[in-house]
């Protein structure tokens, strides 16, 4: 009896220790490690943004789902960074996942981990150690001075130092932060896009990729600036790129010292009337016009420029006349011959009737007739110097219409006298017909007087004389078009 109750309790023991060992074999056997990174840090950039890590787990049920979770900036999984899977293994152990991060200005910090979360069991792994992670947006030069240029020279005790909006610029990312170094050290705390300096140096400037600043292919940094300090005005010089003789389709670079604040101004007369040129305020001017230069340095502070250092720009020219005069009258059947005349090296001649936009004539005299096929209006003579040193252009216009000049109409007429001579206005015969009309107004601008075919008829009547000879104005015109405008003084 005792025997078998032994045996029975001894059977029952035996079942509960196997049970109990072989729940806590399995439960034992149910894990997932720590992901292993493939890489050290992350730093993306638009042509490359693939990242992976293993990771070693065992025991989960079918159908259970691994994630892979990336913290914040901060390291903290209650902010989630929202990567994206590229691929995944995670049939047998060890897993294998790929990644990238997102393509954005808010990929970057020094603080980042990654962890793997299970759902059967729900399971989550400890996180990898923090690493950096930036996704490089800009990843081009940097300006400081908007010229490129490698000095700078500071008046005062201070001065900033500034990021340049130019093409290309990392301002256009807001949040971006940057490091600032002199003389190859970096500066603690600066940040931003500006540097408020005071001590003379080497500068330069870079965007904040945390440790990926110095993996290959990054070039978001700017040129060392030589920063130097003064109080004291300073006579610069101006040099120009293409020596003082200019030729006008060809423009120099006028160049200055390199300082805070520029206005350049040119003296076109040669008469000491130096004029602002806006718009002008860099450290280097272009220009294609003769004259005599100056610029002023830090304009309107203590530290303005007092030289009087100019440079004088005189441009290659040729000379260009034609012996016609700037307005020109045809009768009817009349014509006009026009000769150029020029110092042009090897010019060439085009001839333009008024509107035309392709000459009609290529040579250096051009004949105009009053037959059926003119054309009033303004005449245009091109000419081009064909130098291999210089070539450009000069243009003269000139106006042909049909008529007579305007002092063969007279002026003054005496209808009161008693000699019975110059009595009414009498103007030429080329403005009697039927296409022209004499218009003829008061001193006050009320038309008195309209005729076509004008018959020399005008004044019909006697005129009143007050205090002062009476004036009066008359408009020749042909089809509507004004060909004649002028004065007309009634004398006692």
């Amino acid at each position: 009896m005792n025997h078998t109750l032994f045996c029975n309790f001894f059977n029952k023991y035996f079942l509960i220790v196997f049970l109990f060992s072989f729940i806590s074999e399995n439960k034992a056997q149910t894990f997932v490690n720590a992901p292993t990174k493939n890489f050290e840090n992350i730093c993306a950039f638009s042509n490359f943004n693939s990242y992976s890590i293993n990771f070693d787990f065992n025991g989960f049920n079918a159908g259970n789902i691994f994630t892979l979770e990336m913290s914040d900036p901060e390291g903290d999984f209650a902010k989630l960074t929202p990567i994206t899977i590229l691929s995944s293994q995670v049939s047998t152990s060890p897993g294998k996942i790929t990644f990238k991060v997102p393509e954005s200005v808010n990929t970057t910090g020094k603080f980042y981990r990654l962890r793997i979360k299970t759902s059967s069991p729900s399971m989550t792994s400890s996180p990898t150690l923090p690493f950096h992670a930036y996704f490089r947006i800009y990843n081009d030069k940097i300006n400081i001075l908007d010229d490129g240029n490698g000095s700078l020279s500071i008046c005062g005790a201070n001065g900033i130092l500034a990021i340049s909006e130019k093409s290309p610029s990392p301002l256009q990312y807001k949040t971006l932060q940057y490091i600032w170094k002199k003389d190859g050290i970096v500066i603690p705390n600066e940040t931003g896009a500006k540097l408020s300096v005071t001590q003379s140096g080497k500068y330069s400037v870079q965007v904040d990729y945390g440790n990926c600043n110095s993996t290959v292919g990054f070039i978001a940094y700017s040129q060392d600036v030589n920063v130097s300090f003064t109080n004291n005005t300073i006579p610069y010089s101006i040099s120009s790129s293409l020596g003082t003789t200019i030729c006008p389709s060809n423009p120099t670079t006028l160049s200055t010292t390199a300082g805070q604040a520029y206005q350049w101004y040119r003296d076109s007369e040669g008469n000491g009337n130096f004029v602002k040129i806006e718009g002008a305020t860099s450290y280097s001017f272009k220009t294609a016009d003769p004259g005599t230069y100056k610029v002023v340095i830090s304009p309107g502070t203590v530290c303005e420029s007092t030289s009087t250092n100019t440079i004088t720009l005189q441009a290659t020219n040729f000379n260009l006349g034609i012996d016609a005069k700037s307005v020109n009258y045809l009768k009817k059947t009349e014509r006009i011959a026009i000769n150029a005349t020029t110092t042009a090296l090897n010019p060439s001649y085009e001839w333009f009737l008024p509107g035309g936009t392709a000459p009609i004539n290529t040579t250096s005299n051009f004949t105009v007739t009053n037959d059926t096929n003119f054309k009033e209006g303004i005449y245009k003579l091109v000419v081009k110097q064909n130098d291999p040193t210089c070539v450009y252009t000069k243009t003269i216009q000139f106006k042909i219409i049909e008529g007579v000049e305007s002092i063969n109409i007279p002026n003054v007429i005496t209808p009161n006298d008693s000699n019975n001579e110059n009595d009414t206005w009498i103007i030429p015969t080329e403005y009697k017909n039927d296409s022209v009309e004499v218009l003829i107004l008061d001193s006050y601008g009320k038309e008195i007087f309209r005729m076509k075919n004008y018959d020399d008829s005008w004044p019909k009547s006697v005129i009143e004389f007050k205090d002062v000879n009476p004036i009066y104005y008359y408009i020749i015109s042909k089809n509507g078009s004004p060909l004649k405008k002028g004065s007309i003084t009634i004398l006692k």
